[in-house]
């Protein structure tokens, strides 16, 4: 810890015991924060905390491939970290894990005008009323989760796959 920040946030903390089990608590508090969301409506909360577990199963996938050194485990943005995957994980044997990745980016295009465009206007545009470009989010928010569920659900697969030829 204490190690200095980058443009986007640190550097990704090494596997331990004890980050294991922190983030362990961290995703079962999100997924069922996600959940809730969801459930009471709050597309906005749940679009952003799928954001953050989606990127740190992306985080993680950089860091596994590229040894953990500290260049792999820094912070991106979404997009950047499916571009950096997309162009460095093999394709052969991955084709699974490369379209959820283009599913990704398309869901960061839908997570992008929920949270920077919520309320404005672009020339051209048919207005809609809050109420209306509101109840619009519940797709994102919903895709989100499942993209996350299918992400992590490829993962240990493939952890699981990589165990049994070691």
């Amino acid at each position: 810890m204490g190690e200095k920040m980058t443009k986007t946030g640190g550097i990704r903390e090494l596997y331990t015991p004890e980050s294991a089990a922190a983030r362990y608590d961290l995703y079962r508090g999100a997924t069922g924060r996600i959940k809730a969301a969801i459930e009471a409506k709050f597309w906005i909360e749940a679009i952003a905390l799928c954001e953050s577990v989606i990127a740190d199963r992306l985080e993680a996938r950089i860091s596994h491939l590229n040894g953990h050194s500290e260049l792999a485990r820094r912070h991106g943005t979404i997009g950047g970290l499916v571009r950096r995957l997309q162009s460095t994980d093999p394709q052969e044997g991955f084709e699974n894990l490369h379209k959820l990745y283009g599913e990704i980016r398309i869901w960061t295009n839908a997570r992008n005008k929920a949270v920077h465009n919520a309320v404005k206007l672009t020339q051209g545009q048919t207005f809609e009323k809050w109420d209306a470009r509101y109840a619009a989010l519940e797709t994102a928010a919903v895709d989100g989760f499942a993209l996350f569920k299918a992400l992590k659900s490829e993962f240990d697969r493939i952890k699981r796959r990589d165990a049994k030829t070691k």
